[in-house]
């Protein structure tokens, strides 16, 4: 790759004239030297064999050397060596000898064809090195817009990205500026300027490329290609920034109408249980019983603690929605960490707890943790049957440098169409929304796991039912030694 560029810039970067001639000055040298050696030699070697060898013969030998000449040095060493030869062979072998008089009029039209001859080799040789080198330039300059193309095509689409292909292929520093109210502000910029000459290429209305070399040393299409291709990046640049900008207030949008939905429901329904529980106690003209009055205070305390955890849901996922969560990883326990998840749910008594003690320490934020399987717990509890409790059970895997947390429910399992769509936001299978539940749950340990370097899957239960897999990484000093305890 870098001989490549190399060679592109040393094809591109010429001046124009000598990308006009289409021969080198190293090769001109060349020219002009085989001409200045081979001439005298020939003229030598056939003065010693004069004689033997018609003039036709001699203006052949000639000729030949005219073309290697054209073939080496180009049109101006073939054009002075075909002279040199044509005033040779009057001198030396044109009747009458050592005079530049020709007494016989074919010898002067043979010398005249000679140097036509010679000339017009010459002509073409140089328009084809011409040609040649043209077409050299053109290939070079294809090859570098393909290398933008696929550069552009490949997905690095900025301006920054176009200025670097810029400075890599052809070794320009380069940057792209946009027109303000004061003066060209500057968007990208690659390589460092040492305050030489500069081409300005205009790209669109308010943009323009400034290029670190001289007026006309790079062919137009290739500045103006990069150029084109700078300002459309920039274009859609902008145009993703308003997308993403589009689809997070879509985003908020479709938040904030689910949100509505689910305060408009699953929040006043507790809250209306509440207030009637309240009412009710507060009515002194009847009397209640002890059995009323718990059952009365029990629904108050369910409906409180329905609230709060609905709310504690909105308020984590607010967080995740904000990139508020900053996890404190640190080395815990997994059979002091489980306990603490499952205190507190409705049910937890049945949860059928799997988790030895001898599995090892494990990399999580021990308060984000016990929160992503609280709420596994939680949605394990509402959808497994009563006769079939949900169980959770941990066991080393990978090695073992994970350990995986299963929690299983043997409820009626999620199509697996669905399993991307329980862990967005208010979403619930079937929109079948059990008391106290407004979508969030998954959401939520998803969010949290993910924040924690955990991986959270869902699996089928062996005879029905849904397994939601938590996979979470071995502390490092827990992955050789055993863990001691006191």
């Amino acid at each position: 790759m870098v001989v490549r560029s190399d060679v592109l810039r040393s094809t591109l970067l010429r001046k124009p004239a000598r990308r006009t001639v289409g021969v080198g000055r190293r090769r001109l040298v060349l020219g002009m030297l085989l001409a200045a050696l081979a001439l005298p030699g020939l003229t030598a070697v056939l003065n010693f064999a004069h004689g033997r060898l018609e003039l036709v013969d001699e203006l052949l030998l000639y000729l030949l050397v005219v073309v290697l000449v054209t073939l080496v040095g180009g049109l101006w060493p073939s054009v002075l060596a075909a002279l040199a030869a044509g005033l040779l062979l009057n001198w030396y072998f044109t009747p009458p000898l050592h005079t530049w008089n020709v007494d016989a009029p074919t010898n002067v039209l043979a010398l005249c064809l000679f140097i036509a001859t010679a000339v017009t080799v010459s002509a073409v040789v140089h328009r084809a090195a011409r040609a040649g080198a043209l077409a050299a330039a053109r290939a070079a300059e294809a090859d570098v817009l393909l290398g933008l193309a696929r550069t552009v095509l490949a997905g690095d689409d900025s301006p920054q990205a176009v200025l670097d292909h810029l400075h890599d292929t052809l070794g320009l520093a380069a940057r792209l500026e946009e027109r303000a109210d004061d003066g060209w502000i500057l968007l990208a910029s690659a390589g460092a300027s040492d305050g030489g000459a500069t081409t300005v290429l205009p790209a669109g209305a308010t943009l323009r490329l400034v290029v670190q070399v001289e007026p006309g040393a790079v062919g137009d299409r290739v500045l103006d290609g990069f150029a084109a291709q700078a300002a459309a990046a920039r274009v859609r640049h902008r145009l993703r920034i308003q997308a993403e900008q589009s689809e997070a207030l879509s985003a908020a949008n479709r938040m904030r109408t689910a949100l509505l939905a689910a305060v408009s429901h699953d929040l006043r329904t507790p809250l209306a249980s509440v207030k009637a529980a309240v009412s009710t106690l507060r009515q002194h003209d009847i009397t209640w019983t002890d059995a009323d009055r718990d059952a009365l205070l029990a629904t108050i305390e369910d409906g409180a603690d329905r609230l709060t955890a609905l709310i504690a849901n909105l308020l984590d996922m607010s967080r995740i929605h904000t990139g508020a969560v900053e996890p404190f990883i640190r080395s815990v326990a997994l059979d002091e960490i489980v306990p603490l998840a499952a205190r507190g749910l409705d049910g937890a008594a049945h949860l059928i707890v799997d988790v030895p003690e001898d599995l090892p320490l494990v990399c999580a934020d021990p308060v984000l943790l016990e929160r992503v399987l609280a709420n596994l717990f939680a949605n394990a509890l509402r959808y497994s049957p009563p006769a079939r409790p949900p169980s959770v059970r941990a066991e080393c895997v990978d090695g073992p440098s994970t350990v995986a947390i299963s929690v299983i429910d043997h409820g009626e399992g999620v199509p697996a169409a669905d399993r991307e769509r329980i862990f967005e936001p208010f979403q619930q299978l079937g929109d079948r929304r059990p008391a106290g539940g407004v979508g969030l749950g998954l959401a939520v340990a998803k969010g949290f796991a993910e924040a924690m370097g955990a991986r959270l899957s869902v699996l089928d239960t062996d005879g029905g039912g849904l397994t939601m897999r938590v996979d979470v990484p071995v502390s490092r000093a827990a992955r050789h030694p055993a863990r001691s305890r006191p």
